[in-house]
């Protein structure tokens, strides 16, 4: 696309080099450029595109999901809350770099039989896996004009204190509309702590729950995978919410 092509700014590889609070994955940093014209106001921008596996991703939801609904900074570099919940998540992380044949999370054990045992000591200790299940359960998923099939552009506003999700779509010809209306939510967000925004493009609505499972707190392969690293049964049925995040 000659100088109409995105440019590449920076790259880092968080899978060679897991940070230590487990996360991993590769950052890619571009800028973005684009010769449609309702599209050319964009131009210039700089966009971070993220590359992970399936366990990466799951595993990115459920602490995502954590921070939301704890209200507790797990990805800030200045951590705020009960340790465990930190310990708990590098130890997961690190027996997904082990089963992928990854280098090891910083700070936890290498050895296999080491670090299932901690991990399952912390975990029952949180009762992790039983709060991951009970936010998922909780939410509540409407949208808005779901018969617009001819939809690419959605808006999804979470908002953890009442516990919903609303989905909006918006057609490629009604961009100036969904942008007026993502600003105005980006100021909402902004002073309401409860609130979280995105905006995103995908083919399908049906694409936005694997695009974006943590804002539907969809945690379910994360548990899934820690359930078969701890060589538990799934549960069947009677999962309540906690009315908090376990000290």
């Amino acid at each position: 696309m000659g100088s109409l092509g995105p440019v590449v700014d920076s790259c880092d590889d968080y899978i060679d080099k897991p940070k230590p609070d487990g996360y991993r994955g590769i950052h890619f940093i571009i800028r973005y450029y684009s010769s449609i014209d309702e599209l050319k106001v964009f131009n210039g921008q700089r966009i971070e595109i993220q590359i992970r596996t399936k366990l990466q991703h799951a595993w990115a939801t459920a602490v995502e999901t954590a921070q939301l609904f704890s209200g507790h900074a797990l990805k800030s570099k200045y951590k705020t809350t009960n340790s465990d919940w930190i310990r708990f998540f590098a130890l997961a992380s690190g027996a997904f770099a082990l089963k992928e044949k990854c280098p090891s999370v910083p700070g936890v054990p290498e050895d296999r039989e080491s670090l299932i045992r901690e991990l399952r000591l912390v975990s029952n200790r949180l009762n992790a896996l039983t709060v991951l299940e009970g936010w998922t359960k909780s939410i509540q998923v409407t949208h808005t004009q779901h018969a617009n099939s001819n939809a690419n552009w959605f808006i999804m506003r979470l908002d953890t204190l009442e516990r919903t999700l609303r989905v909006i779509p918006y057609r490629n010809n009604e961009i100036a509309r969904f942008r007026s209306e993502y600003e105005l939510f980006e100021k909402e967000a902004d002073t309401n702590p409860g609130v979280d925004v995105v905006l995103v493009l995908v083919d399908e609505l049906k694409e936005l729950r694997k695009a974006y499972p943590n804002y539907h707190v969809d945690t379910a392969n994360f548990v899934a995978a820690i359930r078969k690293e701890l060589d538990l049964r799934p549960r069947r049925s009677g999962i309540s919410l906690p009315s908090t995040l376990r000290a």
